[in-house]
C-alpha cells in the first residue's frame, strides 16, 4: 500500500535563488497528503543549506538526499526509487504551484481513474509579476481519429502520473541528454489508457537565463540532443501498443519532434552538430518509419487543432527528407525563427 497520496519529485541544482519560494508554494497547498522527494544534484551554491532548513521544519513532508552532479533526468530517475505515493508529480526547483494545484489534479485522477492528469501552465519572467505566456492543455488535446487523442504538451511538470502506470511500464528519463521531456511525453501519453485533460493552469514556469531551456537555446557548440531518448520512446510505445493506428500517431509525433529539433530547438548550434541531427533524422525515419511520407495525419489540413505553422513544419520537413535536403532545409527555416 502507498503511504501517501502524492510523491513530489524535485531535483535541485544551484537553486538557492528560487528554492524557498518553490517549497513555500508546496507547503501552502490546500492538499496536504503528499511527500517531497528533494535531491540536491551536486549544487555549488547555498541550495543544501536551504534544504536542511526546510527539512528540519517539515521533517514529516520532506525526504532529502544529495549526490554528485548527474543531471536532471538521472536525478528524477533516482527519486523514483523512493516514491511512496499513489501518484507522482514532477516539480522544478525554480517554479511555483498555485494553492489548489495538487488538489485539482488529484481529484481529476481519482474521479476519472486516469493514468495521467494534464493541466495547463503559465510562464513568467523571474523578478516580474507579468505572465508572458499562458497555455491551456485543452487547446493541445488533438483528436487524430474518433476516440484517439494525443496531448501535445510534453513537459512532465503540470501533470500527475499514476505511480503504478510509471512503474509497471518502466518509464524513465533519458539520462545525459537535453530536451528529454519530449520523448518521455510521447511514450507516456500514447501508452496511457486514460488521460484526463483539464482547463486549468496551476503550474507557473519561471523564465530565467540559467534555466535548462535558456541554456538549450544559447549558442552552445555541442548540445546534448536526445538521440537515445527518442529511440527508446519508439521502442517503448511499440512494446505496449501494437495496433496500426496508434503506430501512425507515434510516427506523426516523432516526425514533429524531429522537425522541431532540426529547425527550432537547436537553431543556434554549430554546423557539425546540425548535420549530425539531420543524419539522425534520416536514421530514425529510415529504420522505424520508412513509409512516413504516406502518413495520413501529415496532410496540412488534417489536424486543424495543431497550429498551422507546426503542421507546415511537419510537411516541409517530410518533403526535405524525401528530397534528402534536410540540412539546407534546417538552415533556411531556422533563420526565420525569432529568438
Amino acid at each position: 500500500m502507498y503511504k501517501t497520496a502524492i510523491s513530489i519529485i524535485m531535483p535541485a541544482y544551484n537553486a538557492e535563488k528560487y528554492l524557498r519560494e518553490t517549497l513555500d508554494s508546496i507547503i501552502n497547498q490546500s492538499f496536504e497528503n503528499y511527500e517531497i522527494i528533494l535531491i540536491n544534484d551536486g549544487s555549488k551554491d547555498g541550495t543544501q543549506k536551504i534544504i536542511d532548513e526546510y527539512q528540519a521544519r517539515y521533517s514529516d513532508k520532506i525526504c532529502a538526499y544529495s549526490q554528485e552532479n548527474r543531471g536532471q533526468s538521472a536525478t528524477r530517475n533516482r527519486a523514483l526509487e523512493y516514491v511512496q505515493g499513489k501518484y507522482i508529480a514532477f516539480v522544478d526547483a525554480d517554479d511555483i504551484l498555485k494553492k489548489d494545484y495538487l488538489e485539482t489534479l488529484y481529484s481529476a485522477c481519482e474521479k476519472e481513474q486516469a493514468d495521467i492528469a494534464i493541466g495547463g501552465y503559465k510562464k513568467f519572467v523571474s523578478g516580474r509579476d507579468e505572465i508572458v505566456y499562458s497555455r491551456n492543455a485543452k487547446d493541445w488535446d488533438v483528436e487524430f481519429d474518433e476516440g484517439i487523442h494525443h496531448v501535445f504538451q510534453y513537459s512532465p511538470c503540470g501533470k500527475l502520473y499514476l505511480t503504478k502506470f510509471i512503474m509497471d511500464h518502466g518509464f524513465v528519463f533519458s539520462e545525459g541528454e537535453q530536451l528529454e521531456d519530449g520523448p518521455y511525453g510521447v511514450m507516456t501519453h500514447i501508452v496511457a489508457d486514460k488521460v484526463v485533460v483539464l482547463p486549468y493552469q496551476g503550474y507557473l514556469y519561471r523564465i530565467h537565463s540559467e534555466s535548462t531551456m535558456g541554456n538549450v537555446r544559447k549558442k552552445e557548440a555541442k548540445p546534448k540532443v536526445p538521440y537515445r531518448g527518442i529511440e527508446t520512446a519508439i521502442k517503448q510505445v511499440r512494446k505496449y501498443k501494437k495496433d496500426p493506428t496508434t503506430d501512425k500517431v507515434l510516427e506523426y509525433c516523432i516526425i514533429k519532434v524531429l522537425a522541431g529539433l532540426t529547425t527550432n530547438m537547436y537553431k543556434s548550434c554549430d554546423k557539425e552538430t546540425r548535420k549530425k541531427v539531420c543524419r539522425y533524422c534520416y536514421y530514425i525515419l529510415g529504420k522505424y518509419f520508412p513509409e512516413a511520407r504516406h502518413n495520413q495525419y501529415t496532410k496540412v489540413f488534417r489536424l486543424k487543432k495543431i497550429p498551422f505553422v507546426h503542421r507546415m513544419a511537419v510537411k516541409l520537413f517530410l518533403i526535405a527528407y524525401r528530397l534528402h535536403v534536410l540540412f539546407p532545409f534546417s538552415l533556411v527555416v531556422s533563420k526565420f525563427i525569432k529568438e
